[in-house]
């Protein structure tokens, strides 16, 4: 009897995870080290109802992407320990077919001529209003589902460089 109701259980969350999961219009990663900011950009997404993952650092980004195929990861320029142009080379290699966004608070020429050279999708400077940030993720959304981006929003395991996954 316990088994029963441990495998009901289980296929009635299956089942409220495919809900949830063809609801979404996509999955995105936040990698913020500043947790409130990091929050209040995956609310706003949440409410626009994408599937929203975050992180404060490289390091856990990279667990979540071997965990995960996400279409669009949300940078900060100024993670612990590298920029965020650092990051996004590496991510480059990582999940080449992910689309980038670079954030940040402060902004200056080279720092927005160094992110732009890792072909990311959107620079944005941070500010009170996040609503630039959340028309920015739309647009890049809008271009994946109708094929013009080069993410064209499918799922695919991309991770392995030389036959060894990172």
């Amino acid at each position: 009897m316990g088994n029963i109701s441990c495998q009901l259980a289980y296929n009635v969350l299956i089942q409220k995870m495919v809900i949830v999961m063809r609801k979404s219009k996509g999955s995105i990663l936040i990698m913020e080290p500043n947790p409130r900011d990091r929050e209040g950009f995956a609310v706003a997404l949440r409410r626009q109802k994408y599937e929203v993952h975050t992180c404060g650092n490289f390091v856990n980004a990279l667990e979540k992407l071997r965990e995960k195929d996400f279409h669009c990861v949300i940078i900060n320029t100024y993670l612990p320990g590298l920029k965020g142009y650092e990051a996004a080379s590496i991510l480059r290699k990582f999940s080449p077919t992910t689309e980038l966004i670079m954030i940040t608070n402060d902004n200056t020429r080279d720092l927005e001529a160094k992110s732009r050279k890792e072909n990311i999708f959107y620079y944005y400077v941070k500010s009170p209003d996040i609503e630039e940030l959340v028309l920015a993720v739309n647009n890049l959304f809008e271009k994946l589902k109708v094929g013009k981006a080069p993410n064209a929003l499918y799922s695919s395991k991309h991770k392995k460089i030389h036959g060894n996954a990172l």
